[in-house]
This record gives C-alpha cells, sequence and structure tokens, in this order.
C-alpha cells in the first residue's frame, strides 16, 4: 500500500542568490507552488480547401511559490526574507522548494512579495510571494525542466 504524505513533510529553503538555497525555512506554513504554461497560437492556412483547426504551442513556463510566516522573534529566516522583500532596491533570493515524492520541484532565484497580516483575533503572520527571475545570475528549474 502506498504511504499518504502530509503537507508538513514538504521544506522550503532560502539562501544567497547565485546559489542553491540550503538555509531550512521551519516557520513556513501552507507551502504552495503554482505553475502554468503559456501557449502561443501556431494554425497555419493549409492548401485553402479546409478552415483550419487552431494549433497552438507552449512558449513559456511560468511559476510561483506561495507561503505563510507567523510573526516570531528572532526567527533569522523571517527577518531574511521580510528585508528581501522589503528593500527599496529589490534583491533576488534563492528559494528551493521540496516535495517529499518528487524531490525538489523548484529551485532558483526569486524576488519576493510581503503581504502583512495582523488579525484581531489571530497569530500575526506574512504571506509571501516568490517570483522566478534569472537577475541572480541562475537560470531557474521547475521540476527539473
Amino acid at each position: 500500500m502506498a504511504k499518504k504524505r502530509q503537507g508538513w513533510e514538504s521544506k522550503l529553503y532560502h539562501g544567497t542568490a547565485g546559489t542553491t538555497a540550503a538555509t531550512q525555512v521551519t516557520n513556513a506554513a501552507d507551502i504552495e507552488l503554482d505553475s502554468t504554461i503559456d501557449y502561443g497560437e501556431t494554425t497555419v492556412r493549409g492548401a485553402g480547401t479546409l478552415i483550419p483547426h487552431k494549433d497552438r504551442g507552449p512558449v513559456a513556463i511560468d511559476c510561483k511559490i506561495t507561503w505563510t510566516m507567523q510573526v516570531k522573534d528572532s526567527d533569522t529566516s523571517l527577518t531574511t526574507l521580510v528585508a528581501a522583500a522589503v528593500n527599496t532596491t529589490p534583491t533576488p533570493l534563492a528559494i528551493k522548494y521540496q516535495n517529499p515524492v518528487t524531490g525538489t520541484l523548484f529551485d532558483g532565484d526569486c524576488y519576493l512579495k510581503i503581504k502583512d497580516g495582523s488579525p484581531l483575533g489571530g497569530s500575526a503572520t506574512y504571506d509571501f510571494e516568490a517570483i522566478p527571475t534569472t537577475d541572480g545570475g541562475r537560470e531557474w528549474l521547475l521540476g527539473g525542466v
């Protein structure tokens, strides 16, 4: 019988842009990877005797990684990620996301966006969105692609 995996088994890492991220983010919750493929139209006229069938081909792969972190004193990963996200001169960080079954799903450099949540009846949190870039000096990899 196949083992059923839980979300807490996935891991998120950060590090210096241009290198593979090696510092595990242990305060992350609800990590999500959203990948998309853009398609461009490749329809051709043909012999002009039949209505052409629309055709498309992949032209670009995109993705984003999102996660939530609780605001905790003395969390050095949180401090690093917040600093990168709110820097007036955006600076990419290395981000790596691993799944217990498929291994590394994303490895690359990203710019970070941040959303601050401070509900009256709950924990203060930051929601992060990692946006892949090659500005850190390397191509990003999505599931080995």
